[in-house]
């Protein structure tokens, strides 16, 4: 017959195996990376993502002062990139 205290740590683990996130060295490095490279960019401001004269991001889309290389969208794909390719090679 089980006690309460061995069913209680049974609960425990089974708990703590569901819920728990995995982390492994590769999304470490790619969330370092990706980390990184977000305030490199953020601080280079490149033309192509962000107004010249007073420095704020573009605006999604197609036309004048728009760009279809939105900042967020950029560095998901960029967290994206990073994160397949430490799996395959690394």
């Amino acid at each position: 017959m089980k006690t309460i205290e061995q069913d209680h740590n049974i609960n425990l683990l089974y708990v703590y195996n569901i819920y728990m996130i995995n982390i492994t060295k590769h999304l470490k490095y790619t969330l370092v990376l990706y980390i990184f490279i977000s305030i490199y960019l953020w601080q280079l401001k490149p033309k192509i993502m962000f107004n010249q004269s007073d420095k704020t991001m573009k605006t999604f889309g197609l036309g004048r002062n728009k760009t279809i290389l939105y900042y967020p969208i950029v560095i998901i794909i960029i967290a994206i990139l990073i994160y397949t390719f430490l799996i395959n090679y690394f």
